[in-house]
């Protein structure tokens, strides 16, 4: 089957256009049309996928097409989300898979994300409380991965939960009431049990 010589195509996928149905239809014509759509659509890959294999070649001729069909703006873009995304209202997990996604999203149009630069952007876009984590993560004597980077907010964040509702039991016993929180907090505590604990 041949392969194509010239990656050229009439349509340039583009945010101001919003011409995403046309361009995903004209991009999958084309990978049917050299025989390339299992590579994209299939569920299974090959045990060889070194660059110099068949599968290989095909990866980079389908990646050099997708990547001269996207506009340069897009693809600024996309790469402004992943730098400036902040944490925001979102939990470490959704923080982290929010990253990781966009992060992915620019490695599928050529433009790889190290996971380095993963973990740099991830500590800078923490919530305030996090902070700390950028003196001494950075810096350890191997530079952490970013699975590594993410167990430390994640496993904070899961701590600071368990203290409130350990806080929370504590403050009530201490307005007097007779009545001693239940172990781990609140946790597990019923509307009939939090009455009595209340003196209703």
């Amino acid at each position: 089957m041949p392969r194509p010589s010239n990656c050229t195509y009439p349509i340039t996928l583009s945010l101001d256009d919003g011409n995403y149905t046309s361009w995903r239809e004209l991009f999958l014509v084309a990978l049917g049309r050299y025989g390339l759509s299992a590579h994209v659509l299939g569920e299974s890959t090959p045990s060889d996928i070194v660059p110099n294999s068949y599968w290989g070649r095909d990866d980079y001729t389908i990646l050099s097409c997708l990547y001269g069909s996207v506009s340069v703006d897009l693809l600024n873009i996309l790469e402004a989300d992943f730098r400036n995304t902040p944490q925001g209202d979102l939990s470490i997990s959704d923080y982290c898979a929010k990253l990781k996604a966009l992060a992915d999203s620019l490695g599928d149009v050529g433009q790889p994300i190290s996971d380095e630069t993963l973990v740099l952007t991830l500590l800078r876009g923490l919530n305030e409380s996090y902070s700390h984590l950028h003196s001494f993560l950075p810096f350890q004597v191997s530079f952490p991965t970013f699975l590594q980077t993410q167990s430390a907010p994640i496993f904070e964040e899961s701590q600071k939960k368990v203290d409130f509702k350990n806080a929370a039991g504590t403050a009530l016993w201490a307005c007097g009431q007779s009545v001693q929180p239940p172990p781990g907090g609140l946790q597990g505590t019923t509307s009939t049990n939090l009455q009595h604990i209340l003196g209703f």
